[in-house]
């Protein structure tokens, strides 16, 4: 089977190498010429596991290329471009529209025109197309992305008519992955994108709500999570593990997107007010306590282990690093270190300094801050506790073990009291 995918950014590159390896021919299109050049010369920029390799090898079929007459002959026509923000975090669908026209415009007409991109609610209904649209629910990962896209837990399809079969180049597509399909109406599959992120805010929300309690009252978060993931209603891939609030862009993007419907529907919204105000709190822990060691030592130098919002992505809006240099890089000496090559945006740059290795980060840091729980970072930071018993340490994922540290009352873990 000949596929076409449109839109060569995180969400398109790991659908287009999936697909590959999956046997498939696929033609890899975007109109940005050095984008294109870049990833058939076997160049990507996110921090994501294999794909370098995947695009370097000779035995995928996966032409790159900014011609749109190569989608001529492809049998689906799947629009994954990743889709941006507009400075008030709702979604600017107009790229995915652009590349939805120019699809339609080339492919034969039995050719399935599907959405991927993330969209809102009714944006698939309203594509003026010459054919039926439809959409397709995406579950990537950052860090995970190619995983995900080769063993979807399920597929969740949005057609015009959903007691209609699938036409059947998008059923083959789909039964490759050998995992529930499911359709149902354009706007409730649309939805169910938006859902699974809303619920696990939701969860990640009260979770860190429990885990401020249990740090005040001396008990540990860490403790209570592993109970929770024993009860079935909750489960053990719950995503329960509290920390410095919502990072990242997807998440915090739907649970504004929720908030707009909801209040455009005049439903009430009052649930992702109180989310989106709980993740500043949580993410205001970690400066109160870096503020609160400055307040009662002689501190010259921040440490910033881990500048991405989580492992295995360059993503750094919602994280900790971001936050401690827009607040203290005026008052304090910050050093960074990412061992996946995250960098601040560049307005931030000339205010810390970007250590060549951990060595080097370390060296003079009276406190050090964990920005994520990269297993690196993690293991880095216990040989270097085993050795400097003066530094302080924050540690907002609980990542650290302690049992084995000298002195344990000088590192501060969110969810955890009684130190």
């Amino acid at each position: 089977m000949k596929i076409a995918i449109a839109g060569m950014t995180h969400l398109g590159v790991c659908t287009s190498v999936a697909a590959a390896q999956r046997g498939l021919e696929v033609v890899c299109f975007d109109t940005d010429q050095s984008r294109v050049d870049s990833l058939s010369k076997g160049h990507f920029d996110p921090a994501e596991p294999h794909i370098g390799d995947a695009l370097r090898s000779q035995a995928l079929s996966l032409t790159w290329t900014d011609d749109l007459s190569h989608l001529s002959s492809c049998e689906i026509a799947l629009i994954a471009i990743d889709t941006v923000l507009n400075p008030d975090g709702s979604n600017d669908d107009s790229e995915v529209k652009r590349l939805a026209l120019l699809a339609d415009s080339v492919v034969p007409e039995d050719t399935p025109l599907v959405i991927m991109s993330q969209v809102e609610p009714g944006f698939t209904r309203s594509l003026s197309t010459r054919r039926t649209a439809y959409y397709l629910m995406e579950t990537l990962v950052f860090g995970r992305g190619l995983e995900r896209a080769l063993h979807p837990e399920r597929f969740t399809v949005g057609s015009p008519t959903p007691e209609a079969e699938l036409p059947i180049p998008l059923k083959l597509y789909l039964e490759q992955s050998g995992c529930p399909v499911i359709v149902m109406s354009l706007e409730s599959a649309e939805l169910s994108k938006l859902a699974a992120n809303y619920v696990l805010a939701a969860n990640l929300t009260a979770s860190n709500a429990l885990a401020a309690i249990a740090e005040k009252i001396g008990a540990s978060w860490t403790d209570v999570e592993g109970s929770l993931r024993l009860d079935e209603r909750i489960g053990a891939k719950a995503y329960i593990s509290a920390g410095p609030g919502i990072g990242g862009t997807n998440i915090p993007r739907d649970v504004l997107g929720i908030r707009r419907i909801a209040g455009e529907q005049g439903v009430s919204s009052y649930l992702s007010d109180a989310m989106l105000l709980e993740s500043e709190v949580a993410r205001s822990w970690v400066l109160e306590r870096v503020q609160a060691v400055m307040s009662r030592s002689q501190v010259s130098t921040l440490a910033i282990l881990g500048i991405a919002y989580k492992p295995g992505t360059m993503v750094t809006i919602g994280g900790v690093g971001l936050l401690l240099v827009e607040e203290l890089s005026n008052v304090i000496r910050i050093v960074t270190y990412d061992p996946d090559g995250a960098s601040l945006p560049r307005e931030f740059l000339s205010r810390i300094e970007v250590a060549a290795d951990e060595k080097a980060a370390l060296s003079s840091a009276e406190v050090v801050v964990l920005g994520n729980s990269h297993p690196v970072l993690v293991d880095l930071l216990h040989r270097h506790l085993l050795q400097n018993v003066e530094v302080h340490v924050i540690d907002p994922f609980r990542s650290l073990d302690v049992s084995d540290v000298p002195r344990p009352e000088r590192i501060v873990q969110f969810g955890v009291g009684g130190r």
